[in-house]
């Protein structure tokens, strides 16, 4: 639990990853349900595989999920000024308010 947290910089790890089983397959996943005031994350060329929940971080402002396979979800209406994924197999942005 990091409820402070406000910025993580994943680029090229790893090793950091939690491999949880999901609909009988094994994903690698990070919750970041506990980060509400999360503003920057980069998980740039990273192992996780699953898709990336930040709809409860409200203050996020850039997602960098380059050179990955994941989507990430951000909450509506987010302060976005940087968003950028791989090759995620969806995007759905609703009413970004900088981006």
């Amino acid at each position: 639990r990091l409820p402070n947290c406000t910025g993580i910089i994943l680029d090229g790890c790893s090793s950091v990853t939690n491999t949880i089983t999901i609909n009988s397959q094994q994903v690698n996943q990070m919750n970041f349900s506990n980060m509400q005031k999360l503003e920057i994350l980069h998980i740039e060329r990273t192992g996780l595989t699953s898709n990336i929940d930040l709809t409860g971080c409200g203050d996020i402002t850039q997602v960098d999920a380059s050179g990955t396979t994941v989507n990430v979800l951000v909450p509506e209406n987010a302060p976005l000024t940087k968003y950028e994924v791989g090759t995620p197999t969806e995007i759905h942005l609703v009413n970004p308010t900088v981006l």
